[in-house]
């Protein structure tokens, strides 16, 4: 059957798999799996070493105490935060500062979450310096970032200055250690606040905080000795509910990344789509949850399409990156052949598959036939991107041992209006060479360039098909010949 030709039997075309990287140097460097980094003092953001691994600043009040990082004095590895009072905090007085779980935009509008319910409880270890002991609580925040809605943990900190574990579990109930008001969401957690107490005595000076790790459902997991199925599996549903999480509920449009709350990204996106169907199917998610979401996307991308189009310029495919309350694109002001692609692909799959109801199988196909990868298509291969500014297509298109060209042939194959024969720019990708980083013996097909050789291209199509017996891609000639799954798979080695 021609890809192109749909029947009423709707089977999927393609079938969608999740190949999870793991570095084993780092998987092996931690003895439980389920402990998850989170503020620790060991990143490197460009945003700065205070960045938690969630992307979220430090938020500190005004003339309070103050946050900075620490290679001096730490539990463990290369960093820690030193937290000092602005003078002295008098007796039966508080301070505090908080962890965003994001990153901020420009304002509370553009706020985004974090979902929480996957993990069982927060640790982290704290040195106290200033002599005298006082209460720290431990302040959990939702999208209304309201008194409210909070939930309170208060520790104990003695005035001895050794390191000293303390442990909450995420439960919030009185039975658990919290002090609860209204109903804060952990599905929906915007903030960290951690709040300095003094007793009867005033503290002057600086405490320490390090290794802050939240700590996941199912049990430990010892990278050492565990299953490798089980290893995966933990990593890709971690990957699932921090996409699921991070969503805008009034959108359903994923961030760029961790850092930039305010700009929404189609790449993103796709893969929280395209990892739905798997959800589903493994008693991650309820079916009329996932139905929902893909509604909501459409709606949005809708919206987004028809003011690009009520411009004049452009509107070939969805902007790659749209503001989150406005719509309206921003960052790199551009519609995208291989972004549209990726986001093509899975709802091409959703609206195969037989579970998918027919208002919404409806939906789906009302905005697949909006595609246009046709204006892409060059003399010499897709085009990067239609840029606004120029209102022109770039001149650039994709090539070397990059798989983007086979993804966008694919997409673009399976478009139902102004659609491009796959094999019209199959082998469009020339620039190719046989390198190898480490072992001879593993030689895989890179770019001719150094300058473009990311790992995640190698992966790309692999994402989406399962072309691991499908025999080796032998253009431009035999000695180059190799199949992409297990191109990439030797990269990866």
């Amino acid at each position: 059957m021609n890809p192109r030709q749909r029947s009423h039997s709707r089977g999927p075309l393609c079938r969608c798999l999740f190949f999870e990287r793991l570095d084993a140097r780092l998987m092996l460097a931690a003895s439980d799996v389920s402990r998850v980094p989170f503020w620790d003092g060991k990143t490197t953001d460009p945003a700065g070493p205070l960045v938690n691994r969630m992307g979220g600043p430090v938020v500190a009040r005004a003339g309070g105490a103050t946050v900075s990082h620490e290679t001096g004095v730490v539990h463990a590895g290369r960093g820690a935060f030193r937290i000092t009072t602005n003078g002295t905090l008098p007796a039966h007085s508080f301070d505090f500062f908080g962890l965003a779980l994001t990153g901020f935009g420009p304002s509370s509008e553009y706020a985004d979450t974090r979902d929480l319910t996957g993990f069982e409880g927060v640790e982290f270890w704290v040195r106290n310096e200033t002599g005298k002991p006082f209460n720290l609580v431990f302040e959990i925040k939702d999208y209304r970032d309201s008194l409210d809605h909070r939930a309170r943990f208060t520790s104990a900190v003695s005035a001895t200055a050794a390191w000293t574990p303390i442990p909450m579990p995420l439960v919030l109930d009185a039975a658990h250690g919290w002090q609860v008001f209204g109903s804060p969401d952990l599905a929906r957690t915007k903030l960290f606040a951690l709040v300095i107490e003094t007793g009867t005595q005033a503290i002057d000076g600086s405490f320490y905080i390090d290794d802050m790790t939240l700590v996941e459902k199912g049990g430990p997991l010892n990278p050492a000795t565990a299953d490798g199925n089980a290893l995966v599996d933990r990593v890709i549903w971690r990957g699932f509910r921090g996409l699921w999480g991070s969503r805008d509920v009034n959108t359903g449009l994923i961030p760029n990344n961790s850092a930039q709350a305010d700009v929404m990204a189609l790449n993103s996106t796709a893969a929280l789509i395209a990892m739905l169907p798997t959800a589903v199917q493994q008693g991650e998610l309820a079916a009329m949850d996932a139905d929902a979401y893909v509604g909501t996307v459409v709606d949005t991308l809708n919206t987004v399409w028809n003011n690009v189009e009520a411009t004049g310029n452009g509107g070939f495919v969805p902007p790659r990156y749209v503001d989150r309350v406005t719509l309206a694109p921003t960052n790199l002001q551009e519609e995208s052949s291989v972004d549209a692609a990726l986001l093509f692909l899975p709802l091409y799959a959703y609206w195969a598959s037989p579970s998918t109801p027919a208002a919404l199988q409806a939906k789906i196909e009302s905005l697949l036939d909006r595609f246009d990868f046709a204006a892409f298509s060059s003399p010499d291969g897709w085009a990067m991107a239609y840029r606004y500014a120029d209102a022109a297509f770039t001149t650039g298109t994709y090539d070397g041992y990059s798989t983007e060209v086979y993804v966008i042939s694919l997409a673009a194959h399976l478009a139902p209006n102004q659609g491009v024969d796959i094999t019209a720019h199959w082998n469009s990708a020339d620039l190719r060479v046989l390198d190898y980083l480490v072992d001879p013996a593993e030689s895989h097909l890179v770019h001719a360039s150094p300058e473009f050789r990311p790992p995640f291209s190698q992966w790309l199509f692999s994402l989406l098909v399962d072309v691991r017996g499908r025999g080796a891609d032998t253009y431009p000639n035999a000695d180059l010949a190799s199949n992409p799954y297990w191109n990439a798979v030797k990269y990866q080695r």
